[in-house]
Order: C-alpha cells, then sequence, then structure tokens
C-alpha cells in the first residue's frame, strides 16, 4: 500500500538515468543506490542551504541584487516545485516558540507550486492563497527581500537564485520579520506546460478552488470534478518531472486510496482529506462522490514503468469518464 513517501526509485530513476544507456541486472541493488543518491542529495541541499542563510561561510554569500531592475531577478521568472523546508532555528527555545507554525507552513509549502509572472505571484499553497483573496503581486526591495501585497502571508528573502534553483528564507511570525529566517524552502524549476495538457496555474482548471456560495447543479458538480481531475493529471506530472523525492497525496484532493499499483475509491465523504472542503455542503460532496464512483468501473488502470505516472494517466482518464 502506499503511504506518503513513495520509494524514491519512482521518482528520481527516470531522472537521473534518462540520457545514459545503462541496463539494470539487479533491481534491488538499483533502488538501494537510488536511496543513497537521493540521501546524499538532501544531505548536500541541507549544507549548501546552511552555508546559504550564513553569510559568513566561505561555501557562498546569500543572493543579493542592486534595484528591481537587476538582471539577476529575471531567473525568478517562472515555475517553481518546492521539493524540501528545512528549519534552521537559533536555539531550541524559539523551536519550541514556532513548533505548531513550523508545521503548518511545512505541511502547506513541501510539494506546492509557485509562479513568478511580471509583478504577480501565482501559488498552489494556502500560505500564498490566491485564488481565496485574489491576486498577490509582489515587489523586490534590495538586497534580497521579496515584499508581498494582499496578503498578510509571510514575505521571504531570495537566499539562493541560479538557473533551475531557488532557495528562500521566510519567518514564520510577524515578530520575526527582524531576525533572521527560522525556515528555507528549496524549490526546482519546473515547466507545467511541457507535462501536461495545460500550464498548472490555467483558469480552466483552477476553477473548483472557488468555494460555492450555493449548492450545485449536477452539471455544476461534474464540471468542478472534471477541474480538480485535470489538475492533478498537471500536477503529478510536474511533481514526477521535479527534482521532489516524495509525494503527498493529500495534495490532490481527491477521496481515493493509492496503492502500489493500483487507486481505489473510498466507500463514503470522511473528514480525512480536503475533497469535501470544495463543495457548498457534505450533501453535494456526497454526490461527487457518487458520480466518480460510477465512472470509476468505466476506467481502466493502466500500468507503466511508474505509477506515479499510473496516477496522473488515471486522473485524465476518468475526468474523461465522468457524466
Amino acid at each position: 500500500m502506499l503511504y506518503n513517501n513513495l520509494d524514491v526509485f519512482a521518482l528520481m530513476a527516470p531522472i537521473l538515468f534518462k540520457s545514459h544507456k545503462y541496463i539494470v541486472l539487479n533491481f534491488e541493488a538499483y533502488l538501494y543506490a537510488m536511496r543513497i543518491m537521493s540521501g546524499l542529495a538532501l544531505l548536500l541541499l541541507t549544507l549548501l542551504s546552511s552555508c546559504f542563510l550564513h553569510s559568513g561561510d566561505k561555501a557562498g554569500e546569500p543572493f543579493s541584487a542592486d534595484d528591481p531592475q537587476d538582471k539577476k531577478l529575471k531567473k525568478l521568472q517562472g515555475e517553481w516545485f518546492c521539493v524540501k523546508v528545512q528549519p534552521f532555528f537559533e536555539n531550541k527555545e524559539q523551536e519550541l516558540e514556532q513548533e505548531s507554525e513550523l508545521a503548518v507552513f511545512k505541511e502547506d509549502m513541501e510539494l506546492s507550486v509557485m509562479e513568478f509572472k511580471d509583478d504577480e505571484l501565482l501559488s498552489t499553497s494556502k500560505t500564498y492563497d490566491t485564488y481565496k483573496d485574489g491576486a498577490i503581486h509582489w515587489g523586490f526591495a534590495a538586497p534580497n527581500a521579496i515584499r508581498l501585497s494582499e496578503t498578510n502571508a509571510p514575505a521571504f528573502n531570495i537566499v539562493h537564485l541560479a538557473e533551475d534553483t531557488l532557495v528562500i528564507g521566510a519567518n514564520l511570525v510577524p515578530a520575526s520579520y527582524r531576525a533572521k529566517p527560522v525556515v528555507l524552502a528549496s524549490f526546482a524549476r519546473i515547466s507545467s506546460k511541457k507535462y501536461g495538457d495545460e500550464n498548472l496555474f490555467a483558469p480552466g482548471i483552477n476553477l473548483w478552488r472557488n468555494i460555492p456560495a450555493a449548492a450545485e447543479s449536477r452539471e455544476q458538480i461534474v464540471s468542478r470534478l472534471k477541474g480538480m481531475l485535470s489538475y492533478n493529471y498537471v500536477y503529478i506530472r510536474s511533481l514526477y518531472y521535479s527534482s521532489a523525492t516524495f509525494i503527498n497525496t493529500r495534495k490532490f484532493n481527491m477521496p481515493f486510496v493509492y496503492y502500489n499499483g493500483g487507486i481505489g475509491l473510498k466507500d463514503e465523504i470522511d473528514n480525512k482529506g480536503n475533497f469535501a472542503n470544495y463543495f457548498y455542503d457534505k450533501k453535494d460532496a456526497t454526490l461527487a462522490l457518487g458520480i466518480l464512483r460510477d465512472a470509476f468501473s468505466r476506467v481502466e488502470y493502466v500500468r507503466k514503468a511508474n505509477y506515479v505516472l499510473e496516477y496522473a494517466d488515471f486522473m485524465k482518464a476518468l475526468s474523461e469518464k465522468i457524466r
């Protein structure tokens, strides 16, 4: 059965070996090697992040730019997939004070996507919710600060910025704004439209995020479900092609049970997932579950070399069957 963390092989193998002509003769040895390589990669990321956080370290200096027109900031434009959130508290007291804030931030930000588009910030996270409150605009303040408008979410600093990697530092509570960042979030650049049918932030596959103000018709609920499934298809494929080494199935917001080689449908709406939160009430959510159940039996689960891609393809096939 699939738990929150998938085998490293499921995500890393096609990335690490896509340009090589290796023949894997011993799968177990290969999988073991992948786990070791993934662990070393995460250790290196943590060490580098720590070095970037402390400006006096020899390994590197924090990102800095002179003004908003600095050419360095052009690299910030585009989509970024959050692959790791790492706390860096100065002492145990500070860690205990912000323990709950860290838990919420980490759960929300890891495996979320941000897109810097001109002066607008788009995000799939709840921390930087661009759907609940409307657009969030950002501005740059030298040497490395990103200031946000239309939100009470934490502002952050650019700690490191390269062509394909981004590390931001943030404080979790307002009282810490003048202190050093206590959490680092590491991102990998993605291009979701290359992986799926649409950009991850395309309006048509994100309308389901707007919570209805009244009960919806069956036709409206079907449209909502199609949007959720189409979004998941693009999101899961983006996850697969990022440098993430695990998945969190709660991010899919569906009433499914995930296995290594299959997907099941829950018998009833429960409080363990987010699915029901995107409908007017439990009655509408229950109707949506019934619509999914009707289509479920008409969709074949196709096995592939990697079950992350299997999940994505199943979501797409299911979206085409519901009515």
